[in-house]
């Protein structure tokens, strides 16, 4: 499963865990979970299948919007989109109030975390998610941040 913090901002990003899980305990090491496109940021988390579809999607979507048919129903993604955070899903992509938010198996963890160290900027990210890979079997194995730039932000 997963572990995905966004902060929203002109200066926002998404920071994801590597570990992908199954059923029966079996754990691999994926390179990434969150990516970079021209135009926004996104990661997903749920079936593994769900994460490629993500990754090559971003690479040219213009909006948040053109992600849902990426999204099965065992799955969900996190947008940064103009600075704003994005939830999306099998059925809708819509804007979320948070400058905060976390998904996947490990994302009420994280958000909880956050929350109570008080920060977000990308130490609180990154404590987040180690303390995530520390309580969570199924989180971890490395983190990769990507940034916004240029026309994201």
């Amino acid at each position: 499963m997963t572990a995905i913090v966004g902060v929203a901002g002109p200066k926002g990003f998404l920071l994801g865990d590597r570990r992908v899980t199954d059923g029966t305990g079996h754990r691999w090491v994926v390179p990434a979970k969150v990516f970079a496109g021209p135009y926004l940021l996104a990661g997903a988390a749920g079936l593994l299948a769900c994460v490629k579809r993500i990754e090559r999607a971003v690479a040219k979507a213009e909006h948040p919007s053109e992600l849902v048919e990426c999204v099965d129903d065992e799955s969900e993604a996190l947008a940064l989109f103009r600075g704003k955070l994005w939830s999306i899903d099998s059925d809708e992509a819509y804007e979320l109030p948070q400058k905060v938010f976390a998904i996947g198996s490990g994302g009420d963890e994280a958000r909880a975390f956050m929350a109570g160290r008080g920060g977000d900027d990308e130490a609180a990210a990154r404590a987040a998610l180690k303390f995530v890979a520390d309580v969570r079997n199924d989180c971890g194995d490395g983190m990769r941040l990507v940034r916004a730039p240029g026309r994201i932000g």
